[in-house]
């Protein structure tokens, strides 16, 4: 089944997806696909990606402004004794306001959406 996969280029489609990545997760998120063997879990996520796209285009798009890696900021947060400063509570505080904007995008239709 690998070879298949190399056959096909795989890893050349994941880095051309990588392309359109909006955050440095999302490329490196990309960038580590595999394949899905599993017929109904391939199934469902098409479905998925399909609903996603449907309300894209119908629909006003998904508010992500605002989107950062806050990975790092949020490894220092664990760390006891540490002290984040101002610019990092900033990033955590536009991370936030950024979910709560998704939370209402979605809430908003879930007519459109099945959950």
């Amino acid at each position: 089944m690998e070879s298949l996969f190399k056959v096909l280029e795989f890893d050349k489609v994941c880095e051309n997806l990588s392309q359109y990545a909006i955050s440095p997760l999302g490329k490196e998120l990309a960038l580590e696909l595999t394949p899905i063997t599993d017929t109904k879990f391939r199934y469902l996520i098409l479905s998925q990606v399909t609903e996603l796209r449907d309300l894209i285009s119908y629909d006003q798009a998904v508010p992500l402004e605002g989107l950062s890696d806050i990975r790092t900021v949020l490894k220092r947060a664990k760390l006891v004794g540490t002290i984040l400063r101002q610019e990092e509570f900033a990033d955590l505080a536009k991370m936030l306001i950024l979910v709560r904007r998704l939370v209402s995008y979605f809430k908003s239709r879930e007519e459109k959406i099945p959950f």
